[in-house]
């Protein structure tokens, strides 16, 4: 039973630092919904959108080599 406790703890702890990545200063919000618990950052770098990181319920999914216009005309759509 501690064993599990012990697992349970680190997970969580894991999951709220994995969370507080997405989050840094040198990210913009470019998208979200909170009706399905997304959001989309990524780096602006010389008018382009660069290295997109997906917030999809709390996990975070890496996009290094995505690659897209600041323009609001192509930003992407809300959900």
């Amino acid at each position: 039973m501690k064993k599990i406790l012990i697992l349970i703890i680190t997970i969580s702890f894991f999951a709220v630092l994995s969370k507080a990545t997405a989050t840094i200063n040198e990210y913009d919000e470019i998208a979200k919904s909170d009706k399905v618990g997304v959001t989309i950052y990524a780096k602006k770098l010389n008018g382009l959108y660069i290295d997109f990181k997906i917030d999809f319920q709390g996990s975070i999914l890496s996009k290094p080599y995505w690659i897209n216009t600041t323009s609001p005309t192509w930003s992407p759509d809300y959900l």
